[in-house]
């Protein structure tokens, strides 16, 4: 390629000639031309640099940061679980964390309102399997420890294609002094690129998410989203009967008091289940959640997950997830899918 500022010499035959060669010069550009070129290059330079410091900083220092969420304190990032964890079924030896009772308001056509109290004390194995239309001897939260996850399944970012999940993920069930009586912080490590934070919260209508977050790094950048939900978006249903439907809308608040996004959300009970988890049949409860966000939020989502949860553990042994989301930034829209399963595979206790 020849540089646009030095005279170009032309190679050509004219008509006419049989032999011989003409040269044709072409003059050189004008000095105010010349000016003007020049100031464009430094000013491309000068982009350029910016962009590559901003791509160094991720690359060197935001990727490599521990993620922090606004709730929860902090975030407890352990290795995964060795040979020496308890398997799924063992009782752990710390007690849990003691709950008060809790009443539950039934939701339409299950009978009006139960109280159930819920004691604490249950380990991971402890206890009978669920019962049709109850579920008595059953715990409060999870308790704490480390929780062990067998894993398959991708994630796509725009941009950046589409990676597996790693085949294990660690999730820290710990408290902490901002916490209610009734919450457990779940710090979930999918892998150094992607982290989540799940607040659950023991209300009135179920387990819920009190607050939800999470940090994925992709090529180098992160991307963090986080929030309180307000109301708590129920994830199991207090009373668990088959056909049990439980919906609700809850907004996502941020640090700033704003409402980043307002989704709907739909929880079903399809029924009893029974699996087996590292070679042990376990009594469940098969239960989905599908949320949408509505129109008009920033922030866009369509998420379905398939809980099977174990009342003795206050806690699923499995579940499914399938997410699409978006985030405008500029003239650019940032999209995120996942697909994936998680088994429950050990239990450490804390």
């Amino acid at each position: 390629m020849l540089h646009p500022v030095m005279a170009r010499t032309v190679l050509s035959r004219p008509k006419g000639y049989k032999a011989g060669i003409v040269l044709r010069v072409v003059p050189q550009l004008t000095h105010r031309s010349r000016r003007l070129w020049t100031r464009g290059v430094l000013a491309s330079l000068a982009v350029l640099a910016v962009l590559q410091g901003g791509v160094a900083y991720q690359l060197a220092v935001r990727s490599h940061r521990p993620p922090t969420f606004l709730r929860g304190g902090r975030f407890d990032q352990s290795a995964p679980v060795g040979p020496g964890a308890g398997p799924v079924g063992a009782t752990p030896a710390a007690p849990a964390p003691a709950v008060a009772p809790t009443t539950i308001t039934a939701g339409p056509g299950t009978g009006g309102t139960s109280n159930n109290a819920l004691p604490s004390g249950r380990g991971v194995g402890a206890g009978p399997g669920p019962r049709s239309g109850a579920i008595g001897a059953a715990a409060t939260v999870p308790r704490l420890g480390t929780y062990t996850w067998a894993v398959s399944g991708t994630e796509t970012a725009t941009g950046f294609g589409s990676r597996s999940f790693p085949n294990q993920m660690t999730m820290v069930a710990h408290g902490d002094n901002g916490l209610g009586p009734s919450q457990v912080v779940l710090d979930i490590t999918y892998s150094s690129d992607h982290t989540e934070r799940e607040i659950l919260d023991r209300t009135a209508s179920g387990l819920a998410f009190d607050f939800e977050g999470g940090q994925v790094t992709f090529g180098g950048v992160s991307q963090n989203n986080q929030g309180d939900y307000r109301p708590p978006m129920v994830q199991v249903p207090g009373q668990l009967s088959p056909g049990q439907t439980v919906t609700g809308t809850s907004q996502v608040i941020a640090s700033d008091g704003s409402t980043e996004r307002t989704e709907d959300w739909t929880v079903h009970v399809v029924d009893q289940e029974t699996l087996t988890v590292a070679g042990q049949a376990v009594p469940t409860w098969k239960v989905t959640i599908d949320r949408v966000s509505r129109p008009g939020s920033s922030q866009k989502i369509t998420r379905s997950r398939t809980y099977w949860y174990d009342p003795t553990r206050a806690l699923w042994v499995k579940y499914t997830e399938r997410e699409h989301g978006e985030q405008p930034y500029g003239p650019f829209t940032f999209t995120y899918d996942d697909d994936l399963t998680a088994t429950l595979s050990s239990f450490q206790p804390a």
